[in-house]
C-alpha cells in the first residue's frame, strides 16, 4: 500500500500526529503550524526518542558520530565535530540547521 499516493499521505500524517503528541507529553509543544511541521520532521529524522534526545540535549555521543557520519559523510562530519567540540553538538546544530533551512512550509502556501 506504499505505493497508493492518498494511504502513503495518511499514514505520514498519521505517524507525524504520533509522534506530536509524544514530544507534547513531554513538553515540547509546537508554538504554532511551522514549528509543528519542523518537530514532526525531526521526529520523522530520529524517530520519537531520537528527537527527545535531541530537544532534552542528551544525545548519546556515539549515536551522534555514527548518524552524522551517515548523513553528511565521514570527512565532513569530523571537520565539523572539531568545529563544535563534540560530536552531540555538531550533529545537534548540522540538524537543526538543516530542519530549519529545508522544512518552511510558507513555500507551499497560496
Amino acid at each position: 500500500m506504499r505505493l497508493e499516493p492518498k494511504a502513503a499521505i495518511m499514514t505520514a500524517a498519521d505517524y507525524a500526529r504520533l509522534n506530536l503528541a509524544t514530544l507534547a507529553r513531554a513538553g515540547f509543544i509546537p508554538t504554532d503550524a511551522d514549528h509543528a511541521a519542523r518537530l514532526a520532521y525531526l521526529a520523522h529524522h530520529e524517530g520519537a526518542a531520537g528527537a527527545l534526545a535531541m530537544l532534552q540535549d542528551r544525545l548519546d555521543e556515539r549515536r551522534a558520530e555514527r548518524l552524522f557520519k551517515v548523513n553528511v559523510g565521514p570527512a565532513r562530519a569530523q571537520q565539523l565535530r572539531a568545529a563544535a567540540g563534540s560530536w552531540a553538538a555538531a550533529y545537534g546544530t548540522w540538524l537543526t540547521g538543516y530542519v530549519e533551512g529545508r522544512i518552511v512550509p510558507a513555500r507551499f502556501r497560496v
